[in-house]
């Protein structure tokens, strides 16, 4: 489990809270990452990518579980987990 909001997260720059984010992207499965990593550019202000953050915290099992079925997710990443997914089908089919 990743601890990204440390008190350095604050004097990181957006590149490297960027870069920090996509690092924390990789996970103990693959069809998480494959979901998340991508979702990192499109994190557009602070507060979407503490968010992020704070949902990159979460234990791997969890967030396995939670992007198959975002209902099973805590209500403060339900909006966030549907947007990943939603990215992540644009992404697939545009190809």
């Amino acid at each position: 489990m990743y601890q990204l909001l440390t008190p350095t997260w604050q004097i990181l720059t957006e590149e490297l809270q960027r870069k920090a984010l996509a690092n924390a992207c990789r996970r103990g499965n693959a069809e998480t990452e494959v979901l998340l990593k991508p979702y990192v550019s499109q994190l557009k202000n602070e507060d979407e990518r503490i968010l992020f953050a704070r949902l990159l915290e979460q234990e791997d099992q969890a967030l396995f579980e939670w992007m198959m079925d975002e209902m099973q997710a805590p209500d403060e990443f339900r909006e966030l987990i549907r947007n990943i997914r939603r990215h992540y089908l644009q992404v697939e089919g545009s190809f």
